[in-house]
């Protein structure tokens, strides 16, 4: 095993090679960071965490910390690329079935689907470990067949998605369908639309948010999260490399004190990015510091910790630093809890910084 560090120009220049090259861009090599420049930034006016040095689990001690008294705004973005899967495992998604009361879908076509499903959704039966948009759990069967008879679109058939939500309730769905349905601007039809929800469309871009009624979403004006300077450096490291899933969180405090772990300096983001590489899944973690000693540091004490034997299912390649960021590389099963749920649901202190 080892740490490996990157220098600036070394990473400038890679970068200057991707982008010469045109790649990342749709398909198998959709970028996250091009679609953050479409999602206004709900946060505008309010004290932002990463400005602060908060986290989507904090709050200040008081008024004075957070800026005349304002709520630190946690952030939490996830993404997942269809087209990519289909890459890596040779078979192209397959349909949404038509579950509609009298339709003629075949049992086959709906078993298939629900096989794909299960094989790259995070669970007991998976092979990958993507997450599904929260879209999906907010249309119900009552929208999805409405949409299907009204419009031709299933949305379960979106190629690619990005959520994003912004602490307390705003929150909103980007997903690339495979056709232009050729519906333009906002529905309005009540049997479109659940409750609380504009939904639209721009293109092939369906838009779906709640909590953003003062902003323009299928043309955004102003600030959008790519004005986020920490959020776009976690997405365009996430990006300098293939992944079929993604996601940035506002950073982890660790929780409680009964880990022998060595705590992590605090930290603004914390970014992942899945794939597989030559048959081993592989996980990248993004952490994104204020200043350059600290993703230093945190290098050493990730590839420490993971030497902890709770982590016998993450095998560490290496560490990578350019400046304020921070790249740590892992191999892990995707049979055991995927590390963003460690992350996120679980509070695991491999991913949480000490309050300093």
């Amino acid at each position: 095993m080892r740490r490996e560090l990157t220098t600036a120009a070394a990473s400038a220049a890679a970068a200057f090679a991707l982008a010469g090259c045109g790649v990342f861009g749709g398909g198998a090599d959709y970028r996250l960071a091009d679609q953050l420049e479409r999602i206004p930034d709900p946060r505008e006016g309010a004290e932002t965490a990463d400005s602060t040095g908060g986290g989507p689990f904090s709050q200040p001690a008081d008024e004075s910390e957070a800026g005349s008294g304002q709520d630190l705004v946690g952030v939490s973005i996830r993404a997942a690329n269809y087209d990519r899967l289909a890459e890596l495992t040779g078979e192209d998604k397959p349909p949404a079935p038509n579950m509609n009361i009298g339709s003629d879908e075949s049992q086959d076509g709906v078993e298939a689907y629900q096989d794909w499903l299960r094989s790259v959704h995070s669970g007991a039966q998976a092979d990958y470990q993507a997450e599904q948009s929260t879209l999906i759990r907010f249309l119900d069967q009552r929208w999805v067949g409405a949409w299907q008879e009204e419009l031709g679109v299933h949305p379960h058939d979106m190629d690619q998605y990005v959520d994003f939500w912004a602490a307390p309730e705003a929150n909103l769905t980007l997903a690339e369908m495979p056709e232009d349905p050729g519906v333009e601007g906002m529905l309005q039809d009540d049997d479109l639309v659940p409750d609380g929800f504009e939904t639209g469309f721009e293109g092939q871009t369906l838009v779906s948010s709640n909590g953003f009624e003062d902003h323009n979403t299928l043309a955004p004006e102003g600030a959008t999260v790519a004005d986020d300077e920490d959020i776009m450096a976690a997405a365009e490291a996430i990006d300098s490399e293939h992944w079929y899933f993604a996601a940035i969180i506002t950073g982890v405090p660790r929780w409680g004190s009964g880990s022998d772990l060595e705590p992590l300096e605090r930290y603004s983001y914390l970014g992942m990015a899945f794939d597989e590489v030559d048959g081993e899944h592989i996980t990248r973690i993004i952490l994104v510091h204020e200043e350059p000693e600290r993703a230093e540091a945190n290098a050493e004490s990730f590839e420490q910790n993971l030497a902890d034997e709770a982590y016998d299912f993450i095998e560490f390649r290496n560490a990578d630093t350019d400046g304020r960021i921070l790249t740590v590389e892992v191999q892990n099963d995707v049979d055991r809890q995927s590390l963003w749920h460690m992350a996120v649901t679980s509070y695991d202190p491999l991913f949480g910084y000490e309050e300093n």
